[in-house]
């Protein structure tokens, strides 16, 4: 009988089937030690493994290791690493999935949390967002939580981290909001109103209705990673007068179709 492989796959590389195999078996194995109710394995299984594979995944569990060497350099083996990461779903999963109805949906209880901390965290700097501002930065630190925690540390840590981070980077690109491309050489226009006051889905659901790819190409560059408009020349190979021209279209489309009812 062949032996088990060994998790995670070294060097970093594609899963194999059977190593996929391997770790839904031990993800089980430790729902059933905790004695997991049948959906609830499900839903880990479902839910971990894609993270788990992921590099990001083999990243987290290596810092994980970094952390856990003990003082006679003895590293902690893959399987109590998952055995952690299940232990705190299965602690903490219920907090993220009940949730209260409210006039946008269902809302997880851990938003108050998170709410808390993001008041506490920009008194720190004396940051004072508005209101909708400051419902877009729970919303983004809520969906970071669903998307990238891997329940290998505690809750309320990871969750004081990435508001900490969160609200100063935020902050930092506040108080440059004279640079924001979005308002760049449009007369009469205010630098920080079309990313500030308009919720981040609402630019994103405006660009995708723009019918010109690059107008769209453009205006998710800027958002998304900040270009100027030297960069963006760069980026295309085209002089920087072409590309003022092009951000000005692009602008001026996203700003008919925000302004568009829906359809």
């Amino acid at each position: 009988m062949a032996a088990l492989p060994v998790l995670p796959p070294f060097p970093p590389r594609p899963w194999t089937d059977e190593e996929r195999h391997v770790l839904t078996q031990c993800l089980l194995t430790l729902a059933d030690r905790y004695n997991a109710p049948e959906d609830l394995r499900a839903a880990l299984v479902r839910e971990l493994v894609p993270r788990l594979i992921a590099p990001s995944g083999i990243r987290r569990y290596k810092r994980w290791r970094r952390q856990h060497t003990t003082a006679a350099n003895t590293e902690p083996d893959y399987c109590a690493w998952l055995e952690q990461v299940v232990a705190g779903y299965l602690r903490y999963r219920p907090m993220l999935q009940n949730g209260r109805e409210t006039a946008d949906g269902v809302v997880p209880e851990v938003t108050t949390l998170i709410g808390a901390m993001v008041d506490r965290y920009c008194r720190e700097i004396n940051f004072v967002p508005d209101a909708e501002l400051r419902r877009d930065f729970v919303h983004e630190i809520v969906l970071s939580l669903l998307e990238s925690y891997l329940y290998d540390t505690e809750l309320e840590a990871w969750l004081r981290n990435t508001t900490r981070n969160h609200i100063r980077r935020a902050a930092r690109r506040w108080r440059r909001r004279k640079e924001t491309p979005l308002g760049e050489h449009v007369a009469g226009f205010d630098t920080a109103q079309l990313e500030w006051t308009t919720t981040f889905a609402d630019i994103l659901t405006g660009i995708r209705r723009i019918k010109n790819r690059r107008h769209r190409v453009i205006l998710l560059l800027i958002l998304l990673y900040r270009l100027d408009a030297v960069q963006l020349a760069a980026f295309f190979g085209v002089p920087i007068d072409t590309m003022y021209t092009w951000c000005s279209q692009a602008r001026d489309d996203l700003r008919r179709c925000m302004n568009a009812p829906q359809g």
